[in-house]
């Protein structure tokens, strides 16, 4: 497998609620003004892109990942069973995923995926395949370390 190097990095998650080993991870994100007005950028209605619904899954799996694996690996979007997208949020709405783990083996991890929004199901994806890349291909894996400090553990309880 070729892997690129660089590549636009949007961060979708600000917190790490739940991580329940070789089972589940629980984060969430805030929606921001800059994301929401996205898609105005190329003249289409204000509205948060489901590409970034899908973007926060794969990011809250790929942290799965990295902490599975003690921070050696991480998870590179490589496949998608199905989404279904019935509402997006707003600006300053907080999006609560869910990632439960299917299937794993040394090349990669498939996972399920659902989201709320004000505690309402508004999304789901299911078969969210990642290859299990070794970290150090992307960044310093104690840089990580400093971000995951940064977006969780949540303590808050409202996850």
């Amino acid at each position: 497998m070729e892997v690129f190097k660089s590549f636009v990095k949007f961060r979708f998650i600000d917190k790490i609620g739940i991580w329940e080993p070789g089972v589940s991870i629980m984060g969430s994100q805030a929606v921001s003004f800059e994301q929401y007005q996205f898609l105005s950028s190329i003249g289409l209605p204000d509205r948060l892109p489901g590409s970034f619904l899908l973007g926060g899954m794969v990011e809250l799996a790929s942290w799965m990942i990295s902490l599975e694996s003690k921070f050696t690996e991480m998870g590179i979007f490589s496949g998608l069973g199905s989404a279904n997208i019935r509402a997006t949020p707003g600006p300053g709405q907080v999006l609560e995923f869910t990632i439960r783990l299917l299937k794993t083996s040394t090349e990669k991890m498939i996972f399920q995926a659902e989201g709320k929004i004000a505690k309402e199901h508004s999304f789901e994806a299911s078969e969210i395949a990642l290859q299990r890349v070794r970290i150090e291909l992307f960044r310093s894996s104690e840089d990580l370390r400093v971000l995951f400090d940064q977006i969780g553990p949540d303590t808050s309880g409202r996850i």
